[in-house]
């Protein structure tokens, strides 16, 4: 095969593999949006959907945690029993930390999202979303061989394998975290210029949003509704350290304080998000170019 021909081959795959990605990433929008309608509704739907979702957190969590044990081999003997040890998957251990961290994660990513949505409507956050999958799509797959090769040729083995898996969660997830932040700060810096809320009307605004009792929901419902509660109060709060504690009527430092605010709130969202997109990825076999046979 000449050299050209294998070069656009090879595009062509990395394309084709692209779009693949990117349509695995819909049934995650739509798990999402599933999440939007049942969560406070119904108590069992809820939990349901809190176990699907972690179950492909689980499998990322899983392979960050044995990563994490393979780079400790580079401190350890070869063939000594601590290695041994190290090196064995899926113990009892690793499972139940795994499934516990996995659980608390989908339960963090479920409220979140339900309150997400309840605030901001469907259609901003998804398409935040959507937004988000095609441009960390595209730019991994321009970035990623490079980032990989610098990375395998300046670390150990093991730590290399860390370090890409690292890479492939945190920067995504910081990426994530940072546009929805400034998305969703933007929202309630203009709530704040059209609205009275402080504290002595914030409950008033988390009930408008809040979810009735329907005789299938006595948990789900005052989980949301606490969520909303408190997510009122934190703009409550920004408003009274602008305008009431610093005397400054100002957008941008309302934008600021609430920004910070902001991003703790959605720091669990963000990482989770992560490791069920790339969880789910996980489980769909990798594209493979049809190999054509040459002529004798």
């Amino acid at each position: 095969m000449k050299p050209e021909n294998h070069t656009t081959a090879r595009e062509k795959t990395r394309r084709t593999t692209t779009i693949t990605k990117l349509l695995t990433s819909l049934p995650i929008l739509l798990l999402l949006a599933l999440q939007g309608y049942i969560v406070g509704q119904n108590d069992w739907l809820t939990l349901l959907l809190i176990l699907i979702t972690a179950l492909f957190i689980w499998y990322m969590t899983a392979s960050l945690w044995y990563s994490k044990k393979q780079m400790l081999n580079i401190y350890l003997k070869e063939q000594s029993l601590l290695q041994k040890l190290i090196k064995k998957r899926n113990t009892p251990w690793q499972i139940l930390v795994c499934t516990l961290l996995a659980i608390l994660l989908s339960i963090l990513f479920t409220i979140t999202t339900k309150g997400i949505i309840l605030s901001h409507g469907y259609t901003i956050f998804l398409i935040a979303l959507l937004t988000f999958n095609i441009t960390y799509q595209i730019i991994r797959s321009t970035n990623e061989s490079g980032n990989i090769s610098i990375v395998e040729n300046n670390l150990n083995e093991y730590l290399a394998k860390h370090g890409i898996l690292i890479i492939k969660i945190f920067a995504p997830a910081l990426m994530l975290n940072l546009i929805l932040t400034l998305l969703f700060s933007g929202y309630d810096t203009a709530e704040f210029l059209n609205t009275n809320i402080n504290f002595e009307n914030f409950i008033d605004y988390a009930e408008a949003d809040s979810i009735m009792a329907n005789g299938y929901n006595a948990y789900g419902r005052k989980i949301i509704n606490a969520f909303l509660l408190l997510d009122n109060l934190r703009i409550a709060l920004g408003k009274f350290i602008a305008q009431d504690l610093f005397h400054i009527h100002n957008y941008w430092l309302f934008f600021i304080i609430i920004a910070i605010s902001n991003f703790m709130k959605l720091m669990f969202f963000s990482w989770s998000y992560i490791l069920l997109y790339l969880g789910f990825q996980k489980i769909l076999p990798p594209y493979r170019t049809p190999q054509k046979q040459e002529a004798p």
